[in-house]
């Protein structure tokens, strides 16, 4: 049951109560735009269960009918992993995939609609009903799943785009770029500031990742992106989430690297989800101890760009990234927190750090704001608004599956002044 309210918890929208009946879905959003996203999981809507995923279709009502509306349906497995192909592997010969209890369903709030009447439900039994209720807004509405072979012609929806030559996504909120050489790290943010093609300069620097401890008890080591072999692996391009695979591994001594992980990035018009997929088949406190992690990105020091100020509610304080330290920005790494927020007046950016219950690791905030200072191991100068999260105690994890999740919501903030 753990496993499954935590897959549930990685959706565009948290379903609050996922024990209760598909014809009662109570949700609260973790990122509020008209772009949000309900996530269903098939267990919720048992009415589906065993139904080819080609055939399910969503309606909503209106005062002339039913109408279609947008879904994307993405596959998992048991252990919550997307079922995604890559451009190598070989098409199944198997029948038509089934909706199982883990398969998402994934829809537009937006296209919820008013309820059928009962005689219009009576007439049409093979309707299977949603009803919505946003805790934050009380709002209800209503969609209509059924199951039928029949293509039907209607535009969809298409929210988020994955251009290929690029590897970006850009929605009408934000574009992201991922780096060449470490593709499960982004390399670029922009906003969206005005009408077609009006887009802000790029404001991050780049996206960092820093392991630190102890190799068999005395041999200090710090890794870095740069000791990452990371590729991409695989894509699925939706019309309202594109998933995106890399499967990586670090180097830890001589040619000696670790097992495989893979992260998977699920972004949607408003938000992402980074979903590090952590399947070490021995416990790592074998052979490593005194292990933290720094997840961070650090922002464009460019003139010209505006400033941003970082804060979180766990440290109760405002940050403004100016390249210089002071006792206000040293507190801020003191507090275990798993929340911050990065504004500037091209938009603003949310962060939470998910970690599952049974996940042994504390969670602490990061900030280094030194432009001056080397940024080790590679003693290149430039730590400008660095910031992000710094986990301690990954020596004590099991050889279990687990799902470490940064959840970003974006909201762009339009013409900048």
């Amino acid at each position: 049951m753990r496993k499954r309210l935590f897959r549930i918890l990685s959706a565009g929208m948290v379903l609050a109560c996922p024990a209760l009946a598909a014809d009662a879905l109570v949700f609260t959003p973790d990122c509020e735009s008209p772009q949000l996203l309900v996530v269903v999981t098939g267990g919720d809507v048992p009415s589906l269960l065993g139904q080819p995923l080609a055939a399910i279709r969503l309606y909503a009502g209106s005062q002339r009918g039913l109408f279609p509306v947008t879904l994307q349906i993405d596959p998992r497995d048991d252990e919550g992993r997307y079922q995604i192909r890559g451009p190598g592997d070989a098409q199944s010969q198997t029948a038509a995939p089934l909706l199982d209890d883990n398969d998402e369903l994934v829809f537009r709030a937006a296209d919820a609609g008013p309820r059928l009447s009962a005689d219009a439900l009576a007439a049409q039994p093979e309707l299977v009903e949603l009803s919505l209720r946003n805790t934050l807004t009380g709002k209800p509405g209503w969609i209509y799943a059924s199951v039928s072979g029949k293509e039907e012609r209607f535009e969809q929806t298409v929210s988020v785009r994955y251009d290929v030559a690029a590897d970006a996504v850009q929605t009408a909120v934000y574009t992201i770029g991922f780096s060449r050489q470490t593709p499960f790290l982004i390399d670029t943010l922009r906003w969206k500031t005005g009408g077609s093609g009006q887009w802000s300069p790029d404001v991050l620097d780049t996206m960092k990742i820093r392991h630190r401890g102890k190799l068999f008890g005395f041999i200090d080591f710090t890794r870095t992106g740069a000791d990452y072999n990371s590729r991409l692996l695989a894509i699925k391009s939706g019309p309202l989430r594109v998933i995106r695979r890399t499967e990586n591994a670090v180097r830890v001594l001589w040619k000696l690297k670790t097992p495989r992980v893979y992260v998977d990035y699920v972004m949607s018009a408003d938000s992402f989800v980074m979903d590090t997929i952590v399947d070490i088949p021995f416990r790592i406190g074998m052979f490593f101890s005194d292990i933290d992690t720094l997840t961070t990105v650090d922002w464009n020091s460019a003139p010209g760009l505006p400033p941003v100020s970082v804060s979180s509610r766990e440290a109760d304080r405002v940050l403004v990234v100016d390249g210089t330290m002071n006792p206000e920005k040293h507190r801020f790494n003191e507090f275990a927190g798993t929340r911050f927020s990065a504004s500037s007046r091209f938009g603003d950016m949310q962060v939470q750090l998910r970690i599952p219950e049974d996940f042994p690791i504390t969670p602490w905030l990061y900030f280094n704001d030194a432009i001056e200072t080397p940024d080790p191991p590679e003693q290149v100068p430039g730590q400008f608004g660095h910031v992000g999260f710094r986990n301690t105690g990954w020596e004590n994890i099991d050889t279990e599956v687990h799902h470490l999740q940064f959840k970003v919501c974006l909201q762009a903030k339009g013409e900048p002044r």
